[in-house]
């Protein structure tokens, strides 16, 4: 199951569908409005290969507003990219502009690109920069050698100020997004302590009840196993905390080896949870034999041997997350009951 889209993920997937949805039908009407005034044909040409490109960015956008997005970013991002370039040979060709011409919007448009491309890489902030100031480099190139031919609409300088100022604001939206980022990564490492036993590393009684009402929800063959280390109290009593710390964690770590295909929780004290989905009996029986061998016949600190009881139940389809673990602690208890170190299956 896939994780929910993230708070800035739908932010910036607003702000994407926000572009395509006004800003690119606002530079198609402006750019049809000045089409109609320019008389060079060879500048008629470059502002109609550049229609064309905005057409097809919106056309790909109504069409499915979700899965051309990537496709849309791509064109938005090379596209504009190669229209300055033309754009840039035809004055280089043609430096007699007139007055009349619409290059003058340039600058303007760049600036919306800018945003553009900072919400589109805003996870590689240093490519929106590269490509912001590669956008307005050959904007004022165009502009310088237009200045040198008598067009005087607007200087390179000033291209060159406005650039620097919209590389200076994606600068600081992403600066934005890098908060944002930094938030939801604590929130996250929050939310993952909150279901993490701090002493063994495993998914505490939270995790668990959570994922036991998805597993009896589901009904994938799901085995409940609950089981403690035996006379656990004793060794506390006569090793020490520490040396009980230390068995806990060895424990957690042998159950998750011989658990491979479940998941290993810590209920509380002495006492753990597996869940297995998708497996038969038969193999759960050998799994907890394995587990409870590997424990009996392991070396712990200062020598000890220790041994765990083990009881198992497999979820039926009327029970509960409660029903299921009740009968599953109370197979737990009746090993206990009977001499302990041992696996009962109910």
């Amino acid at each position: 199951m896939g994780e929910p889209m993230s708070t800035q993920q739908s932010l910036l997937t607003r702000l994407k569908h926000h572009n395509y949805s006004f800003l690119l039908p606002a530079a198609i009407l402006l750019t049809v409005h000045h089409l109609f005034y320019i008389k060079d044909p060879a500048e008629q040409l470059v502002v109609t290969l550049a229609l064309g490109m905005m057409l097809l960015s919106l056309g790909l956008y109504l069409k499915n507003r979700e899965a051309y997005l990537g496709v849309l970013d791509w064109i938005s991002t090379w596209g504009q990219l190669g229209m300055v370039a033309i754009t840039l040979n035809f004055v280089w060709l043609s430096p007699q502009v007139k007055p009349d011409s619409g290059l003058y919007l340039l600058p303007a448009w760049g600036i919306v690109m800018v945003w553009h491309w900072t919400v589109v890489y805003n996870a590689r902030p240093l490519l929106s920069l590269l490509i912001s100031f590669a956008y307005f480099l050959g904007t004022v190139t165009l502009f310088w050698i237009l200045n040198q031919h008598g067009f005087q609409n607007l200087k390179a300088l000033d291209v060159a100020i406005q650039g620097a100022m919209a590389i200076i604001i994606c600068r600081a939206i992403h600066n934005v997004y890098g908060q944002m980022q930094e938030e939801s990564r604590k929130r996250r490492d929050a939310e993952k302590l909150a279901v993490i036993d701090p002493l063994t590393r495993l998914p505490n009684r939270r995790a668990f009840q959570q994922e036991l009402e998805q597993a009896v929800e589901h009904q994938h063959s799901t085995h409940l196993v609950v089981f403690d280390i035996d006379h656990f109290k004793r060794i506390n009593d006569r090793q020490g905390h520490d040396v009980g710390d230390l068995i806990l964690q060895k424990i957690a770590e042998l159950a998750q080896q011989a658990f491979q295909q479940g998941r290993t929780f810590r209920w509380g004290g002495e006492e753990f949870c597996v869940i297995l989905e998708d497996i038969s009996p038969e193999d759960t029986s050998r799994l907890c034999e394995k587990f409870r061998t590997s424990v009996e016949g392991h070396e712990f600190i200062n020598e000890l041997r220790i041994t765990v009881s083990l009881g198992v139940t497999r979820v039926q389809p009327w029970d509960n997350a409660e029903s299921a673990f009740r009968r599953a602690d109370g197979a737990l208890l009746n090993v206990k009951g009977n001499g302990r170190n041992h696996t009962r299956m109910v």
